[in-house]
């Protein structure tokens, strides 16, 4: 009886991220999905005047798509044979890019810094993700 117990209770956390939905294949992409919502969140707050929250959410922007580049070359993946997340990576960030450039045409000049510092996070690892995409190396 206590061995079925010790069973379930190791198992119980794979259980529940299963039950969650939580893929490792697809964790890319919720943090994709978080810095999208994030955008929302930081024209919000400019709007309603809130510096603090704007920057905020500027900066999770910027974490998120760090969290998405780590995971898609995670240590132990073979990503040769993952390109299409990073293809679907690379398309998603494309679109985070052209938001983030559409927030700083509504904000006002002195307040497009901490844009600009998301957005060349963002940038970055889009490039990257294209060079990997079409140099056909190993990724890791």
């Amino acid at each position: 009886m206590i061995v079925p117990r010790l069973i379930l209770m190791l198992c119980l956390p794979v259980l529940l991220a299963f039950a969650a939905g939580d893929d490792p294949r697809k964790r890319y992409q919720k943090e994709i999905d978080h810095a999208s919502l994030q955008i929302d969140a930081a024209r919000k707050a400019y709007q309603a005047g809130s510096t603090a929250a704007f920057q905020s959410a500027l900066s999770e922007i910027a974490a998120a798509t760090e969290r998405c580049d780590q995971i898609l070359r995670a240590p132990g993946k073979n990503n040769a044979r993952n390109l299409g997340q990073f293809k679907k990576a690379e398309i998603r960030l494309r679109e985070i890019l052209r938001r983030l450039d559409q927030l700083t045409n509504e904000t006002a000049v002195d307040d497009r810094k901490p844009i600009q510092a998301a957005r060349e996070v963002v940038q970055r690892i889009h490039d990257q993700l294209l060079v990997d995409i079409t140099s056909r190396r190993k990724l890791n």
